[in-house]
């Protein structure tokens, strides 16, 4: 089913996907949180895999295309509203890049988060100019859709992307799977070494690509991702 709702003047779109057989893992709510310039549907092949789980795919506001005056806060309280709604006594976050930011601000207890799945997923700026090199559209034009944004988008986008949320890392502990192609640029590799000092709880795969590497290995995430849903909570 898809609904929609009102939040500071921006209609907010999401779907929730019940599953297939109610008697299989009603208990359990897998929620997709894509990454920043992209939509509900990036995970969308999953769901094949997925249909005997209740799901939320999500279209966060994309400031590419809306004058918004958002932060990271925002982002936070639209998630956390959705999840409540559709409340479980286990949920599950699948996320990329700029969905790890949002998961790592989520009140894990509050909202019974159990586990996360992270693919490229971003905390910190990279020392890499991440304005040059993240691709917002998968384009090889990202600074072309930079330029275009309105002057509020792009101040929201620099406010969002030069955040640090190190500090927040310690509500991400526990059982997460961080999934990294060892050519991404946008969030380099290096980026692991704290979330697995802090996490004891994580453990890291790195395949062949870049920042979009669950889409180059769909098959190999595909499975990946069942594995560690199905594995019992430490």
């Amino acid at each position: 089913m898809n609904f929609t709702f009102l939040y500071k003047c921006q209609l907010i779109d999401y779907d929730y996907i019940k599953a297939e057989s109610e008697s299989s893992k009603p208990d359990k709510l897998i929620v997709f949180l894509h990454g920043f310039g992209l939509n509900k549907f990036e995970f969308d092949f999953l769901l094949p895999l997925l249909k005997n789980y209740n799901i939320l795919k999500i279209s966060l506001p994309n400031i590419c295309e809306y004058t918004l005056d958002f932060n990271m806060w925002d982002y936070v309280s639209i998630v956390s509203t959705i999840i409540k709604i559709h409340q479980s006594k286990e949920v599950i976050l699948i996320c990329h890049s700029f969905g790890f930011r949002i998961a790592t601000l989520l009140n894990k207890n509050e909202l019974n988060i159990t586990k996360i799945i992270s693919t490229g997923g971003a905390y910190a700026k990279s020392k890499i100019n991440f304005l040059k090199k993240l691709n917002l559209r998968h384009n090889p034009t990202p600074s072309d859709d930079y330029k275009l944004m309105p002057k509020s988008g792009r101040m929201t986008f620099k406010n969002i992307v030069n955040l640090d949320l190190s500090f927040a890392l310690k509500n991400t502990i526990l059982p997460t799977l961080l999934y990294y192609g060892k050519d991404d640029k946008t969030t380099p590799i290096y980026l692991t070494k704290k979330i697995l000092k802090i996490n004891k709880l994580a453990k890291l795969k790195i395949v062949n690509g870049d920042h979009f590497c669950h889409i180059k290995n769909k098959e190999d995430f595909k499975s990946d991702v069942l594995k560690f849903i199905k594995e019992s909570n430490v």
